[in-house]
Protein backbone atom coordinates (compact mmCIF):
# COMPACT_ATOMS: atom_id res chain seq x y z
CA UNK A 1 0.00 0.00 0.00
CA UNK A 2 1.36 3.40 -0.97
CA UNK A 3 1.50 5.56 2.18
CA UNK A 4 2.24 9.24 1.70
CA UNK A 5 5.25 10.55 3.70
CA UNK A 6 3.09 13.10 5.49
CA UNK A 7 0.73 10.34 6.64
CA UNK A 8 3.58 8.10 7.72
CA UNK A 9 5.14 10.90 9.76
CA UNK A 10 1.89 11.36 11.69
CA UNK A 11 1.81 7.71 12.77
CA UNK A 12 5.45 7.50 13.83
CA UNK A 13 4.49 6.49 17.37
CA UNK A 14 2.90 3.34 15.96
CA UNK A 15 5.65 2.85 13.36
CA UNK A 16 8.57 2.52 15.80
CA UNK A 17 7.03 -0.35 17.85
CA UNK A 18 6.37 -2.10 14.53
CA UNK A 19 10.10 -2.18 13.77
CA UNK A 20 10.88 -3.38 17.29
CA UNK A 21 8.65 -6.43 16.73
CA UNK A 22 10.60 -7.52 13.63
CA UNK A 23 12.40 -10.83 14.34
CA UNK A 24 15.69 -9.36 13.14
CA UNK A 25 17.02 -7.14 15.99
CA UNK A 26 17.55 -3.48 15.30
CA UNK A 27 21.16 -2.38 14.97
CA UNK A 28 22.68 0.00 17.50
CA UNK A 29 22.80 2.83 14.96
CA UNK A 30 19.16 2.33 14.03
CA UNK A 31 18.15 2.42 17.70
CA UNK A 32 20.11 5.68 18.11
CA UNK A 33 18.32 7.12 15.09
CA UNK A 34 14.90 6.15 16.47
CA UNK A 35 15.73 7.65 19.86
CA UNK A 36 16.98 10.89 18.28
CA UNK A 37 13.86 11.31 16.13
CA UNK A 38 11.57 10.47 19.06
CA UNK A 39 13.21 13.07 21.30
CA UNK A 40 13.33 15.75 18.59
CA UNK A 41 9.75 15.21 17.39
CA UNK A 42 10.49 17.12 14.14
CA UNK A 43 6.93 17.09 12.78
CA UNK A 44 5.93 19.37 15.67
CA UNK A 45 8.26 22.12 14.39
CA UNK A 46 7.71 21.95 10.63
CA UNK A 47 4.44 23.89 10.30
CA UNK A 48 6.23 26.70 8.41
CA UNK A 49 7.01 24.34 5.54
CA UNK A 50 3.46 23.53 4.51
CA UNK A 51 2.50 23.96 0.88
CA UNK A 52 1.33 27.48 0.01
CA UNK A 53 -0.52 28.39 -3.18
CA UNK A 54 -0.43 26.46 -6.43
CA UNK A 55 2.47 24.81 -8.20
CA UNK A 56 4.39 21.60 -7.77
CA UNK A 57 4.13 20.05 -4.33
CA UNK A 58 7.47 20.39 -2.49
CA UNK A 59 9.27 17.40 -1.00
CA UNK A 60 8.14 16.45 2.48
CA UNK A 61 10.32 18.50 4.83
CA UNK A 62 9.82 16.21 7.84
CA UNK A 63 11.13 13.20 5.90
CA UNK A 64 14.05 15.23 4.57
CA UNK A 65 14.95 16.44 8.06
CA UNK A 66 14.85 12.86 9.33
CA UNK A 67 17.15 11.86 6.48
CA UNK A 68 19.66 14.52 7.57
CA UNK A 69 19.43 13.17 11.13
CA UNK A 70 20.17 9.70 9.77
CA UNK A 71 23.14 11.13 7.88
CA UNK A 72 24.57 12.44 11.16
CA UNK A 73 23.81 9.28 13.18
CA UNK A 74 25.34 6.97 10.57
CA UNK A 75 28.21 9.43 9.93
CA UNK A 76 27.52 9.33 6.19
CA UNK A 77 30.15 11.31 4.31
CA UNK A 78 28.16 12.66 1.35
CA UNK A 79 24.56 13.19 0.30
CA UNK A 80 25.03 10.73 -2.56
CA UNK A 81 25.95 8.02 -0.05
CA UNK A 82 22.89 8.92 2.04
CA UNK A 83 20.59 8.61 -0.98
CA UNK A 84 22.18 5.27 -1.87
CA UNK A 85 21.56 3.98 1.66
CA UNK A 86 17.93 5.13 1.51
CA UNK A 87 17.49 3.22 -1.75
CA UNK A 88 19.16 0.06 -0.45
CA UNK A 89 17.90 -0.19 3.14
CA UNK A 90 14.14 -0.50 3.33
CA UNK A 91 13.76 -0.09 7.09
CA UNK A 92 15.84 3.09 7.18
CA UNK A 93 13.84 4.50 4.28
CA UNK A 94 10.57 3.72 6.06
CA UNK A 95 11.79 5.31 9.28
CA UNK A 96 12.47 8.51 7.35
CA UNK A 97 8.95 8.38 5.88
CA UNK A 98 9.32 6.97 2.34
CA UNK A 99 7.64 3.68 1.49
CA UNK A 100 9.30 3.10 -1.90
CA UNK A 101 12.74 3.92 -3.24
CA UNK A 102 11.36 6.07 -6.08
CA UNK A 103 9.92 8.44 -3.46
CA UNK A 104 13.41 9.36 -2.20
CA UNK A 105 14.22 12.88 -3.51
CA UNK A 106 17.14 13.63 -5.80
CA UNK A 107 20.49 15.05 -4.72
CA UNK A 108 19.51 18.51 -6.01
CA UNK A 109 16.42 18.49 -3.76
CA UNK A 110 18.52 17.49 -0.76
CA UNK A 111 20.97 20.29 -1.53
CA UNK A 112 18.22 22.90 -1.96
CA UNK A 113 16.44 21.88 1.26
CA UNK A 114 19.74 21.83 3.16
CA UNK A 115 20.29 25.45 2.13
CA UNK A 116 16.77 26.29 3.28
CA UNK A 117 17.34 24.58 6.62
CA UNK A 118 20.64 26.45 7.01
CA UNK A 119 18.81 29.77 6.71
CA UNK A 120 15.72 28.89 8.78
CA UNK A 121 17.68 26.83 11.36
CA UNK A 122 14.90 24.44 12.41
CA UNK A 123 17.47 22.27 14.22
CA UNK A 124 18.34 25.22 16.49
CA UNK A 125 14.66 25.76 17.29
CA UNK A 126 14.12 22.07 17.98
CA UNK A 127 17.15 21.94 20.26
CA UNK A 128 16.00 25.03 22.16
CA UNK A 129 12.54 23.48 22.65
CA UNK A 130 14.10 20.23 23.91
CA UNK A 131 16.27 22.06 26.46
CA UNK A 132 13.29 24.06 27.68
CA UNK A 133 11.16 20.93 28.05
CA UNK A 134 13.69 18.60 29.70
CA UNK A 135 16.13 20.95 31.49
CA UNK A 136 14.41 24.32 31.85
CA UNK A 137 12.89 23.59 35.27
CA UNK A 138 15.99 21.98 36.78
CA UNK A 139 18.98 23.53 38.50
CA UNK A 140 22.23 22.67 36.71
CA UNK A 141 25.45 22.44 38.67
CA UNK A 142 28.19 23.17 36.14
CA UNK A 143 28.25 24.54 32.62
CA UNK A 144 31.39 23.46 30.76
CA UNK A 145 32.30 25.61 27.74
CA UNK A 146 34.75 24.30 25.15
CA UNK A 147 35.14 24.43 21.33
CA UNK A 148 35.41 21.51 18.93
CA UNK A 149 37.22 21.49 15.61
CA UNK A 150 35.13 21.00 12.47
CA UNK A 151 37.07 20.29 9.32
CA UNK A 152 35.72 21.32 5.94
CA UNK A 153 36.67 20.82 2.31
CA UNK A 154 35.95 24.47 1.47
CA UNK A 155 38.61 26.91 0.38
CA UNK A 156 39.60 29.18 3.29
CA UNK A 157 38.42 32.77 2.95
CA UNK A 158 40.97 35.55 2.70
CA UNK A 159 41.60 37.64 5.77
CA UNK A 160 40.18 41.15 5.78
CA UNK A 161 41.90 43.74 7.95
CA UNK A 162 39.44 46.43 9.03
CA UNK A 163 41.67 48.32 11.44
CA UNK A 164 40.87 52.00 10.77
CA UNK A 165 42.91 53.42 13.64
CA UNK A 166 45.51 56.02 12.57
CA UNK A 167 49.06 54.75 12.45
CA UNK A 168 51.51 56.17 14.98
CA UNK A 169 55.21 55.72 15.40
CA UNK A 170 56.43 52.88 17.54
CA UNK A 171 57.64 53.36 21.09
CA UNK A 172 56.61 55.41 24.06
CA UNK A 173 54.62 58.58 23.22
CA UNK A 174 56.43 61.87 23.65
CA UNK A 175 55.69 64.18 26.56
CA UNK A 176 52.47 66.06 25.92
CA UNK A 177 51.55 63.92 22.90
CA UNK A 178 47.85 63.10 22.79
CA UNK A 179 47.21 59.43 22.14
CA UNK A 180 43.92 58.72 20.42
CA UNK A 181 42.14 55.81 22.10
CA UNK A 182 41.28 52.92 19.80
CA UNK A 183 37.81 51.45 19.35
CA UNK A 184 36.44 49.15 22.01
CA UNK A 185 37.40 45.52 21.63
CA UNK A 186 34.84 42.79 21.03
CA UNK A 187 35.15 41.50 24.60
CA UNK A 188 34.43 44.98 25.96
CA UNK A 189 31.33 45.43 23.81
CA UNK A 190 29.73 41.99 24.16
CA UNK A 191 28.40 42.36 27.76
CA UNK A 192 26.54 45.51 26.65
CA UNK A 193 24.68 43.82 23.78
CA UNK A 194 22.02 41.17 23.36
CA UNK A 195 22.90 37.57 22.39
CA UNK A 196 21.45 38.12 18.91
CA UNK A 197 23.68 41.19 18.35
CA UNK A 198 26.76 39.34 19.60
CA UNK A 199 26.08 36.31 17.40
CA UNK A 200 25.63 38.52 14.33
CA UNK A 201 29.07 40.05 14.99
CA UNK A 202 30.92 36.72 15.03
CA UNK A 203 32.59 35.58 11.77
CA UNK A 204 31.26 32.34 10.28
CA UNK A 205 33.36 31.97 7.12
CA UNK A 206 35.64 29.00 6.54
CA UNK A 207 39.28 29.74 7.35
CA UNK A 208 42.38 28.22 8.97
CA UNK A 209 42.46 27.48 12.69
CA UNK A 210 45.50 26.63 14.82
CA UNK A 211 45.56 25.02 18.25
CA UNK A 212 48.20 23.71 20.64
CA UNK A 213 47.82 20.23 22.08
CA UNK A 214 48.79 19.17 25.60
CA UNK A 215 52.41 18.67 24.49
CA UNK A 216 52.71 22.12 22.92
CA UNK A 217 52.53 20.92 19.33
CA UNK A 218 50.60 23.10 16.90
CA UNK A 219 47.92 21.60 14.68
CA UNK A 220 46.01 23.42 11.94
CA UNK A 221 42.81 22.68 10.04
CA UNK A 222 40.53 24.29 7.48
CA UNK A 223 36.96 24.81 8.60
CA UNK A 224 35.13 26.02 11.66
CA UNK A 225 34.79 25.82 15.44
CA UNK A 226 31.70 24.67 17.32
CA UNK A 227 31.60 26.27 20.78
CA UNK A 228 29.38 24.13 23.03
CA UNK A 229 27.96 24.67 26.51
CA UNK A 230 27.24 21.35 28.26
CA UNK A 231 25.77 20.64 31.67
CA UNK A 232 26.12 17.61 33.93
CA UNK A 233 25.30 14.48 31.99
CA UNK A 234 26.99 15.78 28.81
CA UNK A 235 23.80 17.52 27.69
CA UNK A 236 24.51 20.34 25.20
CA UNK A 237 22.56 23.46 26.16
CA UNK A 238 23.77 25.94 23.55
CA UNK A 239 26.15 25.95 20.60
CA UNK A 240 27.73 28.64 18.44
CA UNK A 241 29.43 28.02 15.09
CA UNK A 242 32.29 30.38 14.17
CA UNK A 243 35.33 30.59 11.92
CA UNK A 244 38.20 28.33 12.93
CA UNK A 245 40.63 31.21 13.48
CA UNK A 246 38.48 33.05 16.04
CA UNK A 247 40.00 32.96 19.52
CA UNK A 248 37.97 31.07 22.13
CA UNK A 249 37.80 34.09 24.47
CA UNK A 250 35.88 36.06 21.82
CA UNK A 251 33.08 33.49 21.97
CA UNK A 252 32.74 33.16 25.74
CA UNK A 253 30.01 35.75 26.29
CA UNK A 254 27.39 34.86 23.60
CA UNK A 255 27.00 31.18 24.64
CA UNK A 256 26.89 32.25 28.29
CA UNK A 257 24.04 34.63 27.47
CA UNK A 258 22.17 31.95 25.51
CA UNK A 259 22.62 29.39 28.28
CA UNK A 260 21.42 31.85 30.93
CA UNK A 261 18.19 32.31 28.96
CA UNK A 262 17.52 28.56 28.87
CA UNK A 263 18.62 27.16 32.26
CA UNK A 264 19.71 28.18 35.74
CA UNK A 265 23.19 26.99 36.74
CA UNK A 266 25.62 27.52 39.59
CA UNK A 267 29.05 27.67 37.92
CA UNK A 268 30.58 28.29 34.50
CA UNK A 269 33.78 26.50 33.54
CA UNK A 270 35.50 27.80 30.39
CA UNK A 271 38.58 26.27 28.81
Amino acid sequence: MNILPSVRNTVQDNLFPFFEEIPEPLSEKKQQFIQAVTLMNPQKHMSNYKRKGNGRKPGDRVSLLKAFIAKAVYNTGTTEMLIENLHNYKNLRRLCGWEYSFQVPSASTFSRVFGQFSEDKPAVKIHEAMIEEYCGTRLAGHVSRDPAEIGAREKPAKKEHNDTRPKRKRGRPEKGEAVQPGPLKRLEIQPLRTPEENLADLPEVCDVGTEKDSKGHRTSWNGYKLHIDTIDGDIPVSAVLTSASLHDSRVAVPPAQMTAQRIVNLYDLTD
